[in-house]
């Protein structure tokens, strides 16, 4: 969450193919900054207008919403290099992290041929996006992507792979190079999110596990604990859950 203007991360899928996120609008500070994701303000402190992005496919689509009113106003779109799988902004920039791929859902979905990790600057006075910087070139479909605390490393996870990379971020929030891990994160099977827990030490990653489908066995949901640091992740411990329960998501 944020200063200048306040942004509330509330992040959905709905079905395979919508991402909605709100970021409710305060009043712009003299300071120009936002404050941290771990000082919110409360609810009351929010003007009751909010911007809201929702996306169909490769369509990101811009809203204001009277949250007095319960009404919400269409305000244009852009266009994705592929379809979204999810966003994330950044802790105290007007910037909005996205990863877009024109994979197959699921696990017997098509590979694909386009997975990019993209950056977007939102307008002060009323959330237009504007493209930061050049996309950057993914191996494999993306599903989650979350910013760490201090907004100095973006980290993507990757379901085929049950793997997490991280990239580094520049002071003005473009997208850097990869930070090569010592060790490859084991993310669990069908890894379907990754977070930075609040003090920026740790990195929580949820593998969600498969069904058994046809002549293949069930996989087990699991839960990866790491330390972070500067962007490199070292595997704590990993506990897998009993058959049937996948976790798909944690929130703090």
């Amino acid at each position: 969450m944020r200063n200048s203007k306040l942004f509330v991360p509330v992040a959905m899928m709905i079905k395979t193919t919508f991402l909605c996120a709100s970021l409710a609008v305060s009043s712009l500070s003299a300071g120009g900054e936002l404050p941290t994701k771990q000082s919110p303000r409360s609810v009351k402190e929010m003007h009751p207008t909010s911007i809201v992005y929702a996306a169909l496919g490769d369509e990101l689509r811009r809203y204001v919403l009277d949250a007095t009113l319960a009404e919400l106003a269409p305000r244009g779109s852009i266009k994705l290099p592929a379809n979204l799988q999810f966003a994330d902004f950044h802790p105290s920039k007007h910037i909005l992290y996205a990863v877009s791929s024109d994979a197959g859902s699921g696990t017997l979905g098509a590979s694909g041929s386009k997975h990019l990790l993209s950056a977007f600057s939102l307008s002060g006075k009323d959330g237009e996006l504007y493209p930061l910087g050049e996309p950057v070139s993914l191996p494999e479909r993306p599903i989650h992507v979350s910013v760490d605390r201090r907004g100095a490393h973006v980290l993507v996870a990757f379901n085929k792979s049950g793997t997490i990379k991280t990239y580094r971020l520049s002071k003005e929030g473009y997208i850097g190079e990869e930070v090569v891990q010592k060790d490859i994160p084991d993310g669990g099977i069908f890894t379907h999110q990754v977070v930075v827990t609040p003090s920026n030490s740790k990195v929580i990653a949820l593998g969600r596990g498969n069904e058994a489908i046809g002549s293949r066995l069930s996989e087990t949901g699991s839960s990866s604990l790491f330390d972070y640091s500067a962007g490199q992740m070292t595997l704590v411990r990993k506990v897998a859950f009993d058959e049937g329960i996948g976790p798909r998501h944690l929130a703090f």
